[in-house]
């Protein structure tokens, strides 16, 4: 783009809505963390509902923080259906790293199984 006084070209990032088909510069457009959210989960086949104005941990605004090493949204419990809410906790307890003494548990329990011989 060129300033107005014509004597500097400048470079300034530009988007296209392909829906609307409009252009925004990179100023005028706000993404905020709630719409990286609902648009991670329409991708996923998801259904977020919006934000309790009234929660106690997202003050209303759909996430309770940022993830330290991507900057991505973590989502609040708010926004979920219960059926989301079920299946969340689901992949959580699959998926979470586990604690010193419940990893010693499931080492002495793998011992035991490979001393009897079998795999049961």
């Amino acid at each position: 783009m060129i300033n107005n006084d014509y004597n500097e070209i400048t470079n300034e990032e530009m988007y296209i809505d392909p829906q609307s088909r409009t252009i925004y510069e990179k100023d005028e457009l706000h993404i905020t963390a709630f719409d990286v959210i609902k648009a991670t989960a329409e991708k996923l086949g998801q259904v977020v509902n919006d934000p309790n104005p009234n929660c106690k941990h997202c003050q209303g605004r759909g996430y309770v923080g940022r993830d330290a090493s991507s900057k991505a949204p973590i989502p609040c419990q708010c926004i979920y259906t219960p059926e989301a809410k079920e299946k969340a906790a689901d992949i959580y307890k699959k998926t979470r790293k586990l604690s010193r003494s419940e990893k010693r548990k499931h080492e002495r329990l793998y011992r035991k199984m490979i001393k009897k011989g079998g795999t049961r």
